[in-house]
């Protein structure tokens, strides 16, 4: 069926920048009884969906510069009532593009060249899914609340595939309480490890907000108690997020920490800061990691998506889940990061503390310039690149940068760890001996 209840056709709306590939795509919805919108660029996307009924968008991601989470979180606040599914379009499989793309909100994906059949099947099913989240006859209905299992298939269902078991049911328990204190609010995250979410302390006058990290099984307990430890080793530094407890639900330890209000330092850079506003996160986040250096932690997945701005412009850095705590050893031997940020010897199973220089460099050449140094959609050429390719000079993406500070990311940036800051606290030092006063204002970004 491709029209709604009220017998309309279905709407969908296309969003590629290569007309020709709009194009195919659009014929074959067409073909396939569905109304249909194309756009080249996000601007006009939004002004079609604020104007029109969309029920489904096809997003073709194909520049590396672009923003998924501005893009798909844009698209789905454009209707206050309704979320919009959106299923991205990619030039051929990557794990982290996709598992990027599911993580800021998309549905779904398909991949290049997209078979016509498929197109339409998931595009009606996500079509059909939106319509049971819709008020029917006066009467709101919820369709997940209809595809709940019952007791008998949970059962079944947990026996063999556990994994998604515990991710399917968990999506029909928004108002769970945690450990009979914390309920439930909104769920921020969702990752191979578990759940993070946002929740409220219903037990005192005054509820406050905190953020609940819920592990997909027990057997995942032991990576909660690390990062509850490392996070407790750091406490005292502003720029490092508060635990308040471990709590034990259904036998899986829960971590409970501070809740940060704000914005990610990814969200915040949609606009081009200012260079004072960028000294003024640099300066902040090398502080916060020399820190944890000083005290033996490397976190290994330092990122935008990791760096929490406040309202009053001073940061934290999150998600120490990937922390490691280096003690007699110089070098942790896993592959943990976030691939654009991933220096070589990371890439290679090999962190030590000027893997995170590396990704300092990488946040310092994105605040600069708006550009990764490296970046390619397909995993495997992303590393490659990392690799084997020289470093694009800063300057060449930005003409006014000051030829100091663009030598001081090359060196954050040297293939060889040995030839790069040994620390966070020498980089910091370094930047501080050529501009005495960089970053010593901090600036509100929002």
């Amino acid at each position: 069926m491709v029209r709604t209840k009220d017998g309309e056709k279905r709407v969908v709306l296309v969003i590629d920048s290569d007309q020709s590939d709009a194009e195919k795509l659009k014929n074959s919805l067409v073909e396939g009884g569905y109304r249909v919108y194309t756009s080249g660029n996000l601007d006009e996307a939004l002004k079609i969906a604020g104007e029109q009924r969309v029920d489904v968008a096809l997003l073709a991601l194909g520049r590396p510069e672009l923003d998924l989470q501005r893009l798909i979180k844009c698209l789905q606040k454009e209707k206050d009532d309704i979320k919009i599914p959106v299923i991205v379009i990619i030039e051929s499989f990557s794990e982290d593009l996709v598992a990027s793309a599911l993580k800021a909100g998309a549905a779904d994906y398909l991949t290049r060249p997209v078979d016509c059949q498929e197109l339409l099947r998931r595009t009606g099913v996500y079509a059909r899914l939106g319509e049971c989240s819709i008020h029917d006859d006066g009467n709101e209905i919820n369709g997940l609340q209809e595809l709940e299992p019952p007791s008998s298939c949970k059962k079944l269902l947990a026996r063999f595939l556990p994994g998604l078991a515990e991710r399917l049911q968990s999506r029909f328990r928004a108002d769970e309480f945690l450990g009979h204190r914390y309920k439930k609010v909104a769920r921020l995250g969702l990752g191979s490890f578990g759940e993070v979410w946002k929740v409220r302390e219903v037990l005192n006058v005054s509820p406050a907000l905190f953020v609940a990290k819920i592990p997909l099984s027990k057997k995942l307990n032991p990576k909660i108690e690390k990062e509850a430890r490392i996070l407790r080793m750091l406490a005292g530094h502003a720029g490092v997020p508060e635990v308040c407890e471990i709590i034990e639900v259904n036998k899986k330890r829960v971590l409970i920490q501070e809740f940060v209000a704000g914005k990610t330092l990814l969200e915040v850079i949609e606009r081009e800061l200012e260079e004072k506003e960028v000294e003024s996160v640099v300066i902040q986040l090398l502080d916060v990691v020399a820190h944890a250096h000083d005290l033996g932690i490397i976190h290994r997945d330092i990122k935008p998506g990791n760096v929490m701005v406040k309202p009053d412009g001073t940061i934290k850095l999150l998600d120490f889940g990937a922390a490691k705590e280096l003690k007699e050893k110089d070098i942790s031997g896993t592959v943990t990061g976030s691939r654009p940020f991933m220096s070589p010897e990371q890439i290679m199973g090999k962190s030590q503390r000027r893997s995170d220089v590396w990704a300092l460099g990488v946040v310092m050449y994105v605040l600069y310039t708006g550009m990764f140094p490296f970046y390619h959609e397909v995993e495997k050429v992303l590393m490659d690149m990392i690799l084997e390719l020289p470093v694009p000079p800063p300057g060449k993406h930005n003409e006014d940068l000051n030829p100091e500070i663009e030598q001081i990311i090359l060196k954050c940036l040297e293939k060889n760890p040995e030839e790069r800051y040994p620390d966070a606290g020498t980089l910091k030092k370094a930047i501080k001996a050529k501009f005495p006063d960089y970053g010593s204002s901090v600036l509100p970004l929002f």
